[in-house]
This record gives C-alpha cells, structure tokens and sequence, in this order.
C-alpha cells in the first residue's frame, strides 16, 4: 500500500522543484525588455494563429508527420503485438522509424524536400491502407493511467502553446533547428567541421527536418509535441513497474 504513494511523491517533488525552477527563470531571465517582448508576443496571439493558418500552409507538414508516425507505428506494432497497440506506443514506434529512415536518407545524399515528403507522405498512405484491410478493430487510443494523463496533458499544452507562440531572439528550440537546416542545404547527413554538433546527428534532429521541408519553423516546433510524446511509453512502464 505504501509503495503506491512513491510515484505521487516523485511527482510533488519534481513538481516543486518545476517550480522553484520556473520563478528563478522568470526573475532572471524575462525582466525588463525581454518580458516587455513576451508580454506582447503573448496578447498578441490570435492574430499570430490567424496569420498561421491563412498565410502559412507549410505548417500542415508538421501534422503529416506525425500522423505518419502514428499511422506507420500502428502498422508495424499491429503485427508483433496480440492487439492493437495504443497510441503513445504507436507514435513512438513510428517516430522512431522516421528518424532511422530519414538518416538512412541523408547517409546517401537524399536529405532533400522532396524525398523528406515523399517519405511522410507514403508512410501515411500505407498505414491508412493497412488500418481498413486490418482484420482486427483498430483501438488506437490513449490507455494511460490518471496519473500519467495529469502529468502528460499540461505538458503537451505547454508544448503546442510554445509550437504556435512567435519565436523571440532567445527562443532555444530556434537555435536546435539550425543542424537540420544545415543538413537540408547540403542534402546529406554528413559532418561539418565549423559545426561540432553534426557529428552527433540525433533522432530528433532526423524528425524536425522533415518539419522544416517547407520552410516552416513552426511545423518543425509542431513535432515537438511528438518527441514528447513519445515519450510516453517508456515512462509508462516505469511508473507501472
């Protein structure tokens, strides 16, 4: 009995310590002109959704990507697992499999729109054909404790609020997207001397130049919220073991 209040107290304290985080960031970072920046960027933000949807379109390869994932994901597991997986695990399956494809792309000299696209868009059309000639319901849906929910949600919020917030000078993700960018100018996954960080490629960085085919920063901040996510089943298992 005792043993099921360890992971409520693992989440207080990382949640006081979020906090105690969040307010020293904000007492040193945004004061004066910097929160000045926030505080308008922040009211300003139905006019930025607004400009979003109507003049930015690239922005929708941010959602074809991670459909794709999930859509890839949910492919692949369907046949090693006895039933159709949930969601988090799907996407996370997928997302993985992007990535590795994506890399195998650049390692060859393919780490071009085109191919970044073609790529999202055949993994979506295959997993849509196996989702309907599957024999068994599909049942992708998120089965996560309360706890999990509580913990996972306001973090995705955040993210998608971050995703869609205009960028400001010291916005950290826009600095992380200058890799991806490096390798979509020169079409490969290959080091460069003046970068010291294109000799680790990650993952991530695989995924976010999918995002960025179209010149869209924000369908690259978009997959975001699919890195998070998953996230999701390792932590799952964790906390239920």
């Amino acid at each position: 009995m005792r043993r099921a209040w360890i992971p409520y107290g693992i989440a207080a304290t990382w949640l006081v310590f979020l906090t105690a985080y969040s307010f020293r960031l904000w007492g040193s970072v945004f004061t004066g002109t910097k929160w000045g920046m926030w505080l308008g960027a922040a009211t300003d933000a139905a006019a930025h959704l607004h400009g979003l949807v109507a003049g930015e379109p690239a922005m929708m390869i941010g959602p074809l990507v991670l459909a794709a994932g999930l859509l890839l994901g949910h492919a692949l597991l369907r046949r090693a697992l006895p039933e159709s997986p949930p969601w988090s695990l799907s996407l996370a399956a997928g997302l993985v499999a992007l990535s590795l494809i994506a890399l195998g792309l650049g390692a060859v000299g393919l780490f071009r729109p085109v191919w970044l696209l073609g790529l999202a868009t055949v993994s979506t059309l295959a997993g849509l054909v196996d989702l309907f000639i599957s024999e068994r319901p599909s049942r992708v849906v998120p089965r996560l404790s309360r706890l999990e929910l509580a913990i996972l949600a306001p973090w995705l919020a955040l993210g998608l609020l971050t995703a869609v917030n205009p960028s400001l000078f010291y916005d950290a993700l826009y600095y992380h997207l200058s890799l991806p960018r490096l390798y979509l100018r020169y079409g490969s996954v290959t080091p460069h001397a003046w970068h010291v960080l294109s000799y680790f490629p990650s993952g991530a960085e695989m995924l976010f130049g999918m995002g960025l085919v179209g010149g869209s920063m924000i369908a690259a901040q978009l997959l975001l919220l699919g890195v998070w996510a998953a996230a999701v089943p390792p932590g799952s298992i964790v906390h239920r073991r």
